[in-house]
């Protein structure tokens, strides 16, 4: 998986980059953290090798992020 950089933050510059990410999308900030933590998780679940290809998922997860 490529470099994440979001994790190399400090908890208060993570804090800052989703606080001011929440304003300007007009959302509260937790629904973006939530959002980043699912699309990670998928995104390791999916690159598993002899695992990955035979994932399938549904549901309002899958709904928005399709």
């Amino acid at each position: 998986m490529a470099e994440d950089l979001y994790l190399k933050l400090t908890p208060r510059e993570r804090f800052e980059v989703l606080d001011a990410a929440a304003r300007q999308m007009g959302v509260a900030a937790s629904i973006l953290k939530k959002d980043y933590w699912v699309c990670r998780t998928l995104g390791m679940l999916f690159a598993l090798p002899d695992l990955g290809e035979h994932l399938v998922f549904k549901g309002g997860t899958s709904l928005s992020k399709a």
